[in-house]
């Protein structure tokens, strides 16, 4: 079952009804939302998997998100992050295992600066259609443990690392 939340409202009170959760799918529809909430998904310290997707906004919106430490895989599609917001990721969840990508932007710039971070557990990454040019990496150190590495149609990035 895929959730469709409205950005407009605060999701917080939502997700505290439902402490067992450990699988999300929800759909965030920002197009008449004048203020923005990012999801409080930090309540839900059983969830594993999330996935959020943002289709169809005429605006461009700027999410913080607040994970819960308990998650192993996050699917964002079409969802906008900054280079600080994605590397965030990383440090904040020790045992994500899987992060895919899918149309998401990386806002501010164009590079994905990760030379001080490491995604310790992290097995699986997979970017589709993610418009950026530079990503900096220091492969053993940033990803340990990497075991699937997918870039697909990332047409704007310079050089693979």
């Amino acid at each position: 079952m895929l959730l469709k939340f409205s950005c407009s409202v605060d999701s917080e009170n939502i997700f505290k009804r439902f402490p067992n959760l450990r699988n999300l799918g929800f759909r965030m529809d920002c197009s008449a939302a004048g203020q923005i909430y990012s999801p409080r998904l930090d309540v839900l310290n059983k969830l594993e998997s999330v996935y959020i997707f943002q289709d169809g906004c005429t605006h461009v919106h700027q999410f913080d998100f607040y994970f819960p430490s308990s998650l192993k895989e996050i699917y964002l599609d079409g969802i906008n992050l900054t280079s600080d917001a994605l590397s965030g990721i990383g440090r904040s969840l020790p045992d994500l295992q899987t992060l895919q990508l899918l149309h998401t932007s990386i806002k501010r710039g164009m590079e994905w600066n990760m030379e001080q971070v490491a995604f310790q557990n992290l097995k699986s990454l997979e970017m589709y259609k993610v418009p950026f040019s530079e990503w900096q990496i220091t492969a053993d150190e940033s990803f340990p443990v990497l075991e699937q590495l997918e870039i697909r149609y990332c047409t704007e990035l310079k050089e693979n690392p």
